[in-house]
């Protein structure tokens, strides 16, 4: 597992070391979040950009739907909440996936669309049955979950210039996991 801090203003980001390759784009740019991003983070700190939790579009919340799934992560997350370490339920989260499940290719990775002065951080992003997974980790929820979601995968979509296609999205917290559906 690779470690990088940008700094004092954001979070660590972690990436798996000797990760199988995925897609060309997306595997491209996860090296560039690597390499820039320190220049990206003071970017969106210094330009004022919105972050993507604090964004509502109505088409998106009067639209897309939002379903309570089965699978894996629920299960995930409880075994990293129940890690006895000094992280926060956060990080704890995020460390255990990337650690742990081998679908995890990074946590933590920047997003960011300069002609909107958007940017957010992805908590996690698996590659499962040749679709990235954007999961986003909840202690609380916000009013508008499925717009910050929407922005995350748009956002990734525009980086790796892959189809919104490729990407499904969701939420997850201690007891559930819920999944866009468009």
């Amino acid at each position: 597992m690779r470690q990088k801090s940008f700094g004092t203003q954001c979070p660590f980001h972690w990436f798996r070391d000797n990760q199988e390759p995925t897609i060309e784009q997306m595997d491209n740019y996860l090296q560039q979040v690597w390499d820039y991003g320190k220049d990206w983070h003071d970017q969106f700190y210094q330009n004022e950009f919105t972050g993507a939790s604090r964004c509502k579009f109505p088409f998106v919340e009067e639209t897309i739907c939002i379903v309570e799934v089965e699978n894996e992560i629920v299960k995930l997350c409880n075994n990293a909440l129940n890690t006895e370490n000094d992280y926060t339920p956060h990080t704890k989260v995020e460390k255990h996936f990337i650690e742990y499940d081998v679908n995890t290719i990074a946590v933590e990775v920047p997003v960011f669309i300069n002609d909107w002065s958007m940017y957010g951080h992805i908590d996690i992003v698996r590659f499962k049955d040749n679709k990235f997974e954007v999961w986003d980790y909840k202690n609380h929820l916000n009013g508008n979950v499925k717009s910050q979601l929407y922005c995350y995968m748009f956002m990734l979509s525009v980086r790796t210039q892959l189809p919104m296609t490729m990407f499904k999205a969701g939420y997850f917290t201690k007891d559930y996991a819920m999944e866009l559906i468009m």
